[in-house]
């Protein structure tokens, strides 16, 4: 039967397209692997690797909310253990809003919630959204923190305004990743993309890292915002609805 809830969409753990592609996916070579794809080899297996480290940051350029929480409900084991600031998440701008950019000089974390908050308001039908929950709680107790880009943040750092941050960084205590993947169900799985890992070369690893830091300082805190969307989206529905 077809799901009829659309937090589902965001929020059930595999689509049928994504279940059809994952089997037809080869097991990944025995060993480290130090780049990926998404034609001979899944960036999705690489990025894994580093959100199962016991802390992350993620820097992506584009800003796909809830497809982010998905990729992090689906694959981080013991989330409600894990201990404050796990996974720090700073988005470069909201490419789903784009249409509204640039209209009233507003913040991009401004955009993403006139984007998302406008939307109709989401139901609870299934079991599957009801991991939305978990992603709130995670959120509350800070465990997933959020930033987005501020160009006036970063003017005060740089002394130079940059549009936008586009890059797509994914770090932890182990790999330090850099490639053309945001960090979204899209980019991991389905997009060709390429993407590559520097544990081998420390100096490299250890510059992604610095650099990554230093994004995640040029963002304001978006966490409250991240909290209004999903407490928006998940209502209490009557028999009828």
């Amino acid at each position: 039967m077809e799901r009829q809830g659309l937090i589902s969409r965001f929020f059930s753990r595999t689509s049928d397209g994504d279940r059809q592609q994952n089997a037809s996916e080869a097991p990944p070579p025995q060993g480290r692997e130090a780049w990926a794809d998404n034609a001979t080899r899944p960036v999705h297996a690489l990025v894994i690797s580093v959100l199962q480290e016991p802390r992350c940051l993620i820097v992506t350029g584009y800003q796909d909310f809830l497809s982010s929480l998905t990729i992090v409900l689906d694959e981080v084991q013991g989330l409600a253990e894990r201990p404050e600031g796990s996974i720090r998440i700073v988005f470069g701008s909201n490419t789903d809003g784009r249409r509204q950019f640039g209209g009233g000089g507003r913040s991009v974390a401004q955009e993403a919630r006139q984007y998302y908050l406008g939307a109709r308001g989401l139901s609870v039908v299934d079991l599957a959204d009801l991991r939305a929950v978990l992603a709130m709680d995670a959120i509350e107790r800070g465990i997933i923190q959020f930033r987005a880009f501020d160009p006036g943040l970063t003017e005060a750092k740089l002394g130079r305004r940059p549009p936008m941050l586009h890059a797509k960084l994914i770090v932890g205590e182990g790999a330090a990743l850099s490639g053309s993947a945001n960090f979204s169900v899209n980019g991991l799985r389905r997009n060709l993309e390429f993407m590559d890992d520097a544990h081998a070369w420390p100096e490299i690893a250890k510059a992604r890292r610095v650099v990554a830091e230093q994004f995640w300082e040029m963002g304001r805190d978006w966490t409250e915002t991240a909290l209004e969307i999903l407490r928006s989206l998940i209502r209490l529905v009557t028999p009828e609805e």
